[in-house]
C-alpha cells in the first residue's frame, strides 16, 4: 500500500490536517489550500475515501455549481494536484486526487530516506534507529488515545512531540497518558503547555507512572504544608512551578522567616496589586536586608515607611501650594495714536 494511504488510514491523522502540515512542501499557498479544503468538503467526497476514489459531478439541476467546480479543477490540475476529465456532451466532470497522492508519497519516501541515512550513520555499538513510521505503528493505540482525550486530530508535529516524549525523555505509555490527562483536567490542551509538563517531569526524574504518582504525592504534601500561603496568593487552583516551590523552601530554610512573616508579605503584595511569588520574594529579600525577623519587626518597618510617606506628602503639598493673588488691579497706561504709527507702513513720497 502507498505510504500516504497507509498513514491516512492508520486512524490518527486526518487528510485535511496532513495537507496543512505539508502545505509548504506541496507549494500550496493559503488561497490554494483554502480552495482545496473547500473542495474536499463537497458532499460527493465526504461519502468516500477522498484519496482513493474517482468522483463524478454532473451539471443537471445545478449548472452554476458545475461551472465553479470545473474552474476549481482546472486550477488544481495546473498545480498538479488532481486529474480531471470534462465531457461537454454529457456535461459531466470526472476527477481524482492521484497526482496529490503521488506527491505525498514522494515527500514521505524522502523522509524515510533521511531516517535510513541517520540509521546507517550510527556506530556499531549503537542500536539501529527505528523509522518514524515504525514508531507511529508501534504506538498507534497511544496516539488514538491522545486524539480521543484532546477531541481533535493530531498534527504531524504533535505526533512527533508524543514520540519524542517516549524516545527522548524515556517515558512509558502510561506516563504519556498521564501528561495528556493532566492537560485535559486543567483545560489546557495546547502542545506548548503539554511539552512544558513533559519537560518538567523529565527534569524531576519521572520515567514511569509510579514515579509520577510519587511526585504527585510530594506535591500534595507541599500544598498541605504551604496551604495558607498558597491560598493567600490565590494560587491553589494550579500546580506550582519548580521555581515557585524553591522560593517557598528558601523563605523558611535559608532566610528563616516564620510563616506569619511570609503571610504578611503576601498581604503587602496583594495590597500593591502584585500577588505573585516573585513579588513576595522581592519583599522578603528587602526585609531580610533590613533586619526583619519577626512579625513585629515587619509591622514596625511598614509603620515607619507609612509615616515617611505621609511626611513626604505633607512637605510636597506645602512646597507646591499656590501663592495667594493680590486683589489690587494695576492701571494700564493708555497709548495714543503716535505709539501705533511706528507699526504702520507708509509709502514714501
Amino acid at each position: 500500500m502507498d505510504l500516504a494511504l497507509a498513514i491516512l488510514r492508520r486512524g490518527f491523522i486526518a487528510f485535511p490536517r496532513l495537507l496543512i502540515d505539508w502545505a509548504n512542501a506541496l507549494d500550496l499557498g493559503y488561497d490554494d489550500l483554502g480552495k482545496l479544503l473547500v473542495l474536499l468538503n463537497e458532499p460527493e467526497l465526504q461519502a468516500q475515501d477522498p484519496l482513493g476514489a474517482d468522483y463524478c459531478i454532473r451539471a443537471e439541476g445545478n449548472p452554476d455549481r458545475y461551472r465553479k467546480m470545473r474552474e476549481r479543477l482546472m486550477e488544481f490540475a495546473d498545480l498538479g494536484l488532481v486529474f480531471y476529465r470534462d465531457d461537454p456532451d454529457r456535461l459531466e466532470l470526472t476527477f481524482n486526487f492521484r497526482p496529490l497522492v503521488d506527491k505525498l508519497n514522494q515527500l514521505l519516501q524522502q523522509q524515510e530516506a533521511v531516517a535510513e541515512e541517520a540509521a546507517a550513520a550510527t556506530t556499531p555499538d549503537e542500536p539501529p534507529a527505528t523509522s518514524f513510521l515504525d514508531q507511529m505503528e508501534r504506538h498507534k493505540p497511544l496516539l488514538r488515545y491522545a486524539e480521543q482525550r484532546l477531541n481533535r486530530p493530531l498534527s504531524d508535529r504533535e505526533v512527533r512531540d508524543i514520540i519524542d516524549w517516549i524516545y527522548t525523555y524515556g517515558f512509558d505509555d502510561r506516563v504519556v497518558r498521564a501528561i495528556l490527562d493532566e492537560g485535559v483536567e486543567r483545560g489546557i490542551t495546547r502542545f506548548s503547555y503539554l511539552n512544558q509538563i513533559a519537560r518538567q517531569w523529565h527534569e524531576k526524574g519521572i520515567r514511569t507512572l509510579e514515579d509520577a504518582e510519587a511526585a504527585e504525592a510530594r506535591h500534595q504534601q507541599l500544598m498541605v504544608r504551604w496551604g495558607r500561603v498558597i491560598a493567600r496568593l490565590g494560587q491553589q487552583s494550579r500546580r506550582l512551578t519548580p521555581a515557585e516551590q524553591e522560593k517557598l523552601e528558601k523563605w523558611t530554610k535559608e532566610w528563616n522567616f516564620p510563616e506569619e512573616v511570609i503571610l504578611r508579605a503576601c498581604d503587602e503584595a496583594i495590597l500593591n496589586g502584585r500577588p505573585t511569588f516573585a513579588y513576595v520574594d522581592g519583599i522578603l529579600q528587602r526585609w531580610l536586608q533590613e533586619g526583619v525577623r519577626t512579625l513585629a519587626d515587619a509591622e514596625r518597618l511598614l509603620e515607619e515607611r507609612r509615616r515617611a510617606r505621609e511626611a513626604a506628602s505633607r512637605s510636597g503639598s506645602r512646597s507646591t501650594a499656590a501663592r495667594p493673588r493680590s486683589n489690587v488691579v494695576r492701571p494700564v497706561p493708555r497709548k495714543d495714536d503716535a505709539y501705533y504709527e511706528q507699526f504702520i507702513w507708509k509709502p514714501k513720497r
